[in-house]
């Protein structure tokens, strides 16, 4: 019995221990098939939605999803760190049979706990028992080293993206749109050309985070009408516009920044493990893509609405639209429309003015749904 135990905790130990080096040593997309973070996203993500759900407000329901993100990663690592003590007191328990202080399986749980957080546990006869308490005491010491190492790397990931996010906010409104992006920066194709280069740069820089970190998609943005999926859906919208209706220099930046914030939705939707979900919903309806040749048509010489077909659209748009759509599902967060609505207001001037804050939140949609299912 003490070796079936002793084996277990080897294994949990083992098993841990890899997981912790995939998901913060190694900064690269891990692949394999049983992967405990990922197991204790899809496991507790669900039932913070559900609730977040049934929040009647948008402002407090933002809030409350706002809170898994961080809550998440401490709730890892302590997982992380009960395990890993678990593990070691069923060695230290099938390995400490003659070991008087250990009267009880509590007894070695006690031992373990305080040699992983290095308070000390007193003197071990055993002799093996000893090398077990350096080998925990070391690995305690290496795991709180590798949270304080992590964290302030993870937060620097957040704030990069999020900087792109609120610079948005004056250039394509809140919730950013690709027909209010054209609108304000299409009569100035090489200012046009330089922040689809710079869009085209964030989203790589997003591709890496989310495959190296895929926890940093459940972070949400500091306004309830943002989010980093918005964001880039938008970018991705005004891209695909641009790369059929430009010429030259700004339709082969277009085509990149396409191509790269496409490969960016894909590869996020994946790393979460979501498979492509249209949602049934047109978002670029007939009337709205006539709304879209006026804007397209009015950008000066910089775009050619003549060059804007419609199905050639349609075929951009099916490339990536049901992947956004499985991504918005699943972490609750709207896809951005084509036409900014008529209620939207650019967060900088509703700060200034000390307008009543806006009424749309990206979780809203969800909501309605949820209660329509109710009903």
């Amino acid at each position: 019995m003490r070796a079936f135990l002793s084996t277990v905790g080897l294994a949990l130990i083992v098993l841990l221990l890899v997981d912790v080096f995939k998901a913060v040593v190694l900064a690269r997309r891990a692949r394999g098939q049983f992967r405990i973070t990922h197991l204790f996203y899809r496991s507790t993500w669900p039932i913070f939605a559900t609730i977040g759900r049934r929040i009647e407000s948008g402002q407090r329901r933002e809030t409350f999803l706002g809170i898994y993100g961080p809550l998440s990663l401490l709730l890892l690592f302590f997982f992380w760190a009960l395990g890993l003590i678990l593990g070691f007191a069923l060695v230290r328990w099938s390995a400490t049979g003659t070991d008087a202080s250990m009267h009880s399986f509590w007894d070695a749980l006690y031992h373990s706990g305080a040699s992983f957080l290095s308070v000390g546990a007193g003197d071990t006869p055993n002799g093996f028992s000893r090398w077990i308490t350096i080998s925990e005491a070391g690995l305690g010491f290496s795991f709180l080293a590798l949270v304080i190492g992590y964290l302030p790397v993870f937060y620097q990931s957040f704030s990069r993206r999020e900087l792109h996010i609120s610079l948005l906010d004056a250039r394509a409104g809140s919730p950013p749109s690709a027909g209010e992006l054209i609108a304000r920066q299409g009569n100035y194709p090489r200012q046009l050309e330089r922040q689809l280069a710079a869009w085209e740069e964030w989203a790589a820089d997003l591709l890496q985070d989310e495959l190296s970190y895929p926890m940093l998609a459940y972070f949400r943005s500091q306004h309830l009408n943002q989010s980093w999926m918005g964001a880039l859906v938008a970018i991705t919208d005004t891209s695909a516009l641009v790369f059929l209706s430009a010429k030259d220099e700004l339709k082969h930046q277009a085509e990149a920044t396409f191509a790269m914030a496409r490969h960016a939705l894909i590869d996020s939707s994946k790393v979460l493990g979501l498979d492509p979900h249209p949602n049934g919903i047109d978002r670029l309806t007939p009337a709205a893509f006539g709304e879209i040749r006026k804007i397209v048509k009015n950008a000066n010489a910089a775009l050619d609405s003549q060059l804007l077909r419609d199905e050639d659209i349609v075929r951009l748009r099916a490339s990536y639209e049901a992947y956004a759509d499985a991504l918005g599902l699943h972490l609750l967060m709207a896809i951005p429309p084509w036409i900014p609505k008529d209620n939207s207001a650019d967060n900088w001037r509703i700060t200034s003015a000390k307008q009543p804050q806006p009424v749309f939140a990206v979780s809203d949609p969800f909501h309605e749904e949820e209660d329509e299912r109710s009903a």
